[in-house]
């Protein structure tokens, strides 16, 4: 075999179909595993050889996100809506790497865009409220947080960042008595489990710390 390989290569060679689909099975698998850098190069070759998948574009742009590298994100995410306008995940998605990036006019602005097209997306609300803290604009944010906990009456991330807003405001009552969803929220947000007991203990000002000491508010 390796002689006849020697003098026909090309014979030997696997089928390009199932080169591309080899790789596509080893994206799929590095995904689960979240490799992002091999998911990277796996897809690669199956989007040079098929430049119009859409999806394809998003799962990459997804990957180079959770890479920090958000210029390619941007990229990806920019061709993909190019391919496919009513792409509601590439807009929700190139707002949260615009969001990372202080861009949250720009972000705001893609996140409005998703809700056009899936108005049903508590996930989408709770980000444009994320974006509009950082500019002070903190009845919008309250608003689309209030907007996705109607959506999703048990979304506890949404919950916990409009607890934030009456934390900003002073109102700690109400503030730590929503912060305390935090406790239903996955794995993923692990800052916001770190406490097992109540962070406002509601005597006078005070609060339980990182190191779990009360501390009196200035």
């Amino acid at each position: 075999w390796e002689v006849l390989r020697r003098k026909d290569p090309e014979a030997f060679a696997p089928a390009t179909a199932q080169v591309l689909a080899w790789h596509r099975r080893q994206a799929d698998a590095y995904e689960r595993a979240r490799r992002w850098n091999l998911v990277v190069s796996n897809l690669d070759p199956v989007i040079e050889a098929t430049p119009a998948d859409w999806q394809l574009r998003g799962r990459r742009a997804f990957a180079y996100a959770e890479l920090g590298e958000w210029e390619r994100a941007t990229a990806d995410y920019e061709k993909a809506i190019a391919l496919k306008p009513d792409y509601m995940e590439a807009y929700y998605n190139q707002g949260n790497v615009l969001r990372e990036l202080r861009k949250f006019d720009a972000a705001i602005a893609l996140y409005d865009k998703a809700i056009s097209i899936k108005p049903d997306s508590a996930a989408a609300y709770n980000n444009r409220g994320i974006a509009r803290q950082e500019p002070q604009q903190l009845d919008a944010a309250m608003a689309d947080f209030d907007r996705a906990i109607a959506i999703a009456p048990d979304y506890a991330e949404a919950y916990a960042n409009k607890a934030l807003i009456f934390l900003l405001q002073g109102d700690l009552a109400t503030g730590f008595e929503l912060y305390e969803w935090r406790l239903k929220i996955g794995p993923s947000n692990e800052m916001l489990q770190r406490f097992s007991q109540p962070l406002w203990l509601g005597v006078e000002r005070t609060y339980v710390s990182s190191n779990i000491q009360r501390v009196t508010f200035t």
